[in-house]
């Protein structure tokens, strides 16, 4: 049932109530459908675990040498408390809506929408740069593992072979593939992805406890003064703020949301804690390398098998990060997502050119993981979090409804651009109007959860400026670490 809203015919009572419980019943039927297809908790908690264990993981064990064991540890659990907690500000207000965009653009208008857009390519641009040094580096040692093959010695780099031209061989592999219209394939070949995760975890975690063997005589500082590199990785370690609601989406109890999110960042929060402190503790006679798996010998096979996953696994996630970057860079400037091929060349060979040009002239993967996670972790996991928090929570609500089929309904409706209710009525509550109005009706007031008083108006006590003062504290944290980046 489709109604047609026009701002000079009132919605009358009877009409609403038709089209409420029509409405209700549709979606009733649709989610009882659907509930089948729909993941279980367990499968919700791995897709977000598997979400993050990204390129950072191999510069957690650097990270930790920046930090000391202690001051890893403490870095790790501070970090990942504050990043599932603003997660959770997303997951808490984004019932209803498709993507943090849309929840940003609702909340923070047009520039909301502006600044996450942004941030969210620069997110995207610098793990492009991480993830093409990590190929290259990969693919280096590969061909001089297999070229040493029979020998015990390592081969450097030679006039035909060097750490400055596999960027090059990388370009001319990840180029023509980027270009491609259909990534189905390449959306196979990415699930061998946790199976390169687990190898790897499993090859750090067993050559550090068996064949270093770990000594207390050894052990490296508790303390060191550079935790803030250390913080900056980690932020971009436990980023998923920007899909995370289109992962919940499929999650078939809804309610276990908030615990699923807080058992996966605790599982991802273990992994990356273990795997940094017992490789930073094997291996603290030497310098830790940016990407930990250079400091295995290119002759030993283990290290070649992990390098060639790691290798595959970013061969197929580049060209999606590529994909996902065209997507939103033209779906926000010509409402598509292939407006040409010229259109999708010229992006491609920009983000391929520059993810080159930084990984042949600036090769420091835990440099571009830390500023990438401060600079971008500022915005998307500090600001505009707490933004759409404190904006509906304790600021006027321009989506509120009043119960009283009145102007206020019908202008929300002109304002959306709504072709039908659909867009404006809540879609879970048959009493409620609005998906924006999470609360219950009272006194002819659509009042949200929080905030609202009896008469409709925001209450600002003083949990108002114990929330200002929490959230501004929060934010202070983001900026300092951004700051510290530079300092360093």
């Amino acid at each position: 049932m489709t109604l047609t809203v026009s701002a000079y015919e009132p919605l009358n009572d009877q009409l609403l109530d038709e089209y409420a419980h029509e409405g209700a019943s549709t979606r009733k039927a649709a989610q009882e459908t659907s509930k089948d297809s729909k993941q279980s908790s367990l499968s919700t908690i791995f897709s977000i675990w598997n979400t993050m264990m990204g390129s950072s993981l191999l510069a957690i064990p650097w990270g930790f040498s920046q930090s000391g064991i202690v001051g890893g540890f403490l870095t790790c659990f501070c970090v990942g408390l504050i990043c599932y907690y603003t997660c959770s500000l997303i997951v808490r207000h984004g019932t209803g809506y498709a993507d943090f965009f849309e929840l940003c653009y609702a909340y923070l208008g047009r520039w909301g929408r502006l600044l996450c857009w942004s941030s969210s390519l620069l997110v995207l641009l610098g793990a492009l740069f991480a993830y093409d040094r990590l190929m290259s580096d990969c693919l280096y040692y590969a061909v001089n593992g297999f070229r040493s093959m029979g020998s015990d010695a390592d081969i450097g780099e030679t006039s035909f072979w060097s750490l400055k031209l596999s960027p090059i061989v990388v370009l001319l592999m990840m180029l023509p593939i980027s270009s491609l219209k259909d990534f189905s394939v390449l959306s196979k070949i990415n699930t061998f992805g946790i199976v390169a995760v687990v190898y790897v975890i499993g090859f750090v975690f067993s050559t550090s406890v068996f064949d270093q063997q770990i000594e207390s005589s050894r052990l490296p500082p508790l303390f060191e003064g550079h935790f803030t590199k250390f913080a900056g990785i980690l932020t971009l370690s436990f980023f998923i703020h920007n899909c995370i609601l289109p992962i919940l989406k499929l999650q078939r109890n809804p309610e276990n949301n908030n615990r699923d999110l807080g058992i996966a960042f605790v599982l991802v929060g273990l992994s990356y804690a273990l795997l940094g402190a017992l490789a930073y503790m094997a291996y603290t006679a030497g310098s830790i390398p940016e990407n930990f798996l250079n400091n295995y010998s290119t002759t030993q096979a283990s290290a070649i098998i992990a390098r060639l996953a790691v290798l595959i696994q970013l061969s197929s996630v580049f060209p999606l990060i590529c994909c996902i970057i065209r997507g939103q860079f033209f779906g926000f400037l010509y409402q598509t997502e292939y407006p040409s091929f010229w259109h999708i060349l010229a992006l491609n060979l920009f983000l391929c050119g520059s993810s080159t040009l930084v990984s042949i002239f600036y090769p420091h993967i835990g440099d571009i993981l830390r500023f990438t996670g401060a600079a971008c972790g500022l915005i998307y996991v500090f600001i505009l979090p707490i933004g759409v928090h404190l904006r509906k929570t304790y600021f006027t609500d321009p989506h509120t409804i009043v119960d009283n089929r009145g102007p206020t309904l019908t202008q929300a409706l002109l304002d959306h651009d709504a072709t039908d209710l659909d867009s404006a009525l809540y879609e879970h509550d048959e009493e409620s109007l609005h998906p924006r109005a999470t609360g219950t009706v009272q006194n002819g007031l659509a009042t949200t959860e929080v905030g609202l008083g009896p008469d409709g108006r925001y209450d600002r006590g003083y949990s108002f400026w114990l929330s200002i003062l929490f959230h501004g504290a929060l934010t202070s944290l983001g900026v300092a670490s951004l700051v510290c980046q530079f300092a360093l």
